[in-house]
């Protein structure tokens, strides 16, 4: 599994950008992409994963172990937790 470091001052630059601007047509495309990847499941995750990333990723490595996702919950900020479970 590839682990993806997150700067914790991201979310605080993410606030500052979208306070200024919103791109509707952005939002409609990674909605898409987000109900995809919700209906489709791993195949849609790799499509893309393949499109934007140009990697494939075979399923035997994303699966993740719960240990991997203690972990990672362990490594984030407790303000982060909600957002990853409206995903």
């Amino acid at each position: 599994m590839q682990i993806i470091n997150w700067d914790k001052n991201s979310p605080r630059k993410l606030d500052i950008i979208s306070k200024y601007s919103f791109d509707n047509e952005l939002y409609k495309i990674v909605r898409r992409i987000i109900q995809d990847v919700a209906k489709n499941g791993d195949c849609a995750l790799r499509r893309y994963t393949k499109k934007f990333d140009e990697i494939d990723i075979s399923p035997k490595k994303m699966l993740v172990t719960q240990g991997e996702v203690n972990r990672a919950y362990e490594k984030i900020d407790v303000k982060f937790v909600p957002l990853l479970i409206k995903l």
